[in-house]
């Protein structure tokens, strides 16, 4: 299945061809075979074109059509034991315990010079900066179910450091929502080094500037900093 309307941006953003037709052939032989967006409504054009074949499109049906079956769509809801999963199972503590090691087990460090890890008896204050620094919806995305309890990279820090509260200090400055190389930047990071032994920046990372569309909202934005 793709992601919406990705098949249409193969031919509107992407370039790669220049029609709906010539799009939907060319997933549809990659081997996508359900496609969320209405591309795919030009697969009869595709086939007049001599771009695929009808078997193509048999051989992609009948994949879908056994996940499907498999899923149990044409089965009665009581004999599906999808349906059997309780409500209590959403955010149950195994479940986000397993989302806390995925997060654990993805985080990449692309450079130490040293400095990590800190020590915590000559750590004394820490500068947390940045738009997103304590703000939830940078944590969701663009496709998201709504947590319980989402915990900001600020809280987060605020909560490990607990156990030094009485020796360290924290910086809270998120400064100014937007280009992280503008002047009003530049003087929240310098501000805060001045006053801080270690310096966490936390860049805007919004869904509006992430996904397949990134490059066409963020274009001229990048060409005027």
């Amino acid at each position: 299945m793709s992601d919406c309307d990705s098949v249409d941006d193969i031919f509107t953003q992407h370039k790669i061809v220049s029609t709906a037709a010539q799009a939907s052939a060319l997933a549809l032989k990659a081997g996508l075979d359900l496609n969320c967006g209405t591309t795919y409504a030009a697969l009869g054009e595709a086939v007049r074109e001599g771009l695929i074949t009808e078997a193509d499109i048999d051989r992609s049906l009948a994949r879908l059509m056994l996940a499907r079956f498999e899923l149990g769509e044409f089965d009665p809801p009581a004999s599906v034991r999808w349906t059997q999963i309780p409500y209590s199972a959403n955010q149950s503590p195994a479940h986000d315990e397993l989302a806390r090691r995925a997060a654990r087990e993805s985080i990449v460090l692309l450079k130490n010079d040293g400095v990590l890890p800190f020590s915590r008896d000559k750590l004394k204050t820490i500068a947390v900066i940045g738009p997103t620094a304590d703000e939830i919806m940078s944590l969701l995305g663009n496709y998201y179910g709504t947590p319980a309890a989402p915990v900001t990279v600020l809280e987060g820090i605020r909560k490990a450091a607990v156990h030094v509260a009485d020796r360290l200090t924290l910086v809270d400055d998120q400064g100014p929502f937007g280009n992280p190389t503008s002047d009003s930047a530049r003087t929240m990071v310098t501000t805060a080094t001045v006053r801080a032994l270690v310096v966490i920046f936390v860049p805007a990372a919004l869904s509006q500037a992430a996904g397949e569309h990134a490059v066409i909202l963020t274009r001229d934005r990048i060409a005027a900093s």
